[in-house]
C-alpha cells in the first residue's frame, strides 16, 4: 500500500532525485520547501506531489502544515547548501534547530520512521576507510552541526526510530555548476581549461540518482542509526577530471596543479558501506556510465544549477 513520504529540502539536488524515486514505486509524496524556492527540478512531477511551501524555522506553521497530511516517513534533506559558505555559515545552528523541531513533530503525529542526512564530514577523516564506527572529528561548523543533530535524534528513537545517512561524494545531473563535476564539465563545453589543484585528492563519489536509491532503500530497511552512503570506491579527483575529459576527447584541456590545495581539504575520504549493502541496495551506475550520463545531461540542458 502507497505510504505518504515527506522530502524536505525535496526541490533541492539529492532531494529532487528522492522525490523522483518515490514516485516511481508507487508512493505519496510531500515536498516541503523554503517559500522562494525555485521547482525547476521537480517540473515534470509538480502535478503528482504536494507542496508545502514553508520556512522549518517557523516550527508553528510547519507542524500545522503537517498535522494535515501527515507523513509516515520523512526524508530530512533541508538544509543550507550554498557551495561558498555552507561549512561556516552560521545558519547551520538554525538549522540544526530546525531539524530537531521538525522530528519533534513527526513523531507526534506518529511518523513511523525519520531520515536524517549527514556527511561524511563527521568522521576523523585521517583514519583511512571511513565506517559507522569510525572515531568522529569534525572541524568546521557545518560537521560539528550535522553531529550534534544526529546524537540529540539519537535520543527520539524511543518513540520514533530514527536513521542517520551520512552522505559522501555525489555527482550527477542537475548540480549545482560551482561544485567540481559540473566546473569541470562545463569548461569544457566552452573548451576552456579546467583548472585544477593536482588532483590526488581521494573521493568516495556516487551518481545522485544511486544516492537517492540508497536513501529510499536505507529508509525501508531494519537499518538503524548511522548508516554510510557511498560506492566504497576511492577515486582521485585527477582520475574524475580524467574521465571527463575522455568523455569530451579533450584531455589537453585538464590542468592540474595550477590551483592550490584548500587548507580544510582531506586526502582521503572513502567509505565502507556494509551496512547500506544489507539493505540489498545496490548502485546502478558505473562511475565511468555516470560520468558520461552527467556530461551528456549538461550538453543538453546547459543552465546553470542553483
Amino acid at each position: 500500500m502507497p505510504k505518504t513520504m515527506l522530502v524536505t529540502g525535496g526541490a533541492g539536488w539529492i532531494g529532487s532525485h528522492v522525490v523522483h524515486h518515490l514516485l516511481a514505486e508507487g508512493n505519496r509524496v510531500v515536498v516541503l520547501t523554503r517559500p522562494k524556492t525555485d521547482l525547476w527540478r521537480l517540473t515534470d512531477v509538480l502535478a503528482d506531489v504536494r507542496i508545502i511551501r514553508c520556512d522549518l524555522n517557523d516550527q508553528a506553521a510547519v507542524a500545522t502544515e503537517l498535522a494535515a497530511v501527515p507523513p509516515q516517513v520523512c526524508f530530512h534533506l533541508a538544509w543550507p547548501a550554498s557551495h561558498a559558505t555552507y561549512l561556516d555559515t552560521p545558519e547551520n545552528i538554525g538549522a540544526l534547530q530546525a531539524t530537531l523541531a521538525l522530528a519533534t513533530t513527526m513523531s507526534r503525529l506518529g511518523c513511523e520512521r525519520f531520515l536524517g542526512t549527514g556527511t561524511c564530514l563527521e568522521y576523523d577523516s585521517t583514519v583511512g576507510l571511513l565506517s559507522e564506527d569510525t572515531p568522529v572529528g569534525p572541524d568546521s561548523l557545518y560537521a560539528r552541526a550535522k553531529l550534534a543533530c544526529w546524537l540529540l535524534l539519537e535520543r527520539l528513537n524511543e518513540t520514533m526510530p530514527v536513521v542517520w545517512a551520512r552522505l559522501f561524494y555525489q555527482f550527477g545531473p542537475m548540480e549545482n555548476d560551482r561544485r567540481l563535476v559540473p566546473m569541470i564539465v562545463r569548461a569544457l563545453q566552452r573548451s576552456e581549461p579546467a583548472l585544477l589543484t593536482g588532483g590526488d585528492q581521494v573521493r568516495d563519489f556516487l551518481h545522485v540518482a544511486d544516492v537517492a536509491a540508497a536513501l529510499v532503500a536505507v529508509s525501508g530497511s531494519v537499518a538503524a542509526g548511522v548508516v554510510n552512503v557511498g560506492s566504497g570506491r576511492p577515486i582521485t579527483v585527477a582520475a574524475v577530471a580524467a574521465r571527463i575529459a575522455e568523455v569530451f576527447g579533450r584531455p589537453d584541456l585538464i590542468k592540474l596543479g595550477v590551483r592550490a590545495y584548500a587548507e580544510r581539504d582531506p586526502m582521503f575520504i572513502c567509505a565502507k558501506i556494509e551496512r547500506l549493502k544489507a539493505t540489498g541496495w545496490r548502485p546502478q551506475l558505473t562511475f565511468e556510465r555516470g560520468i558520461t550520463e552527467t556530461v551528456e545531461w549538461w550538453m543538453a540542458h546547459g543552465r546553470a544549477a542553483a
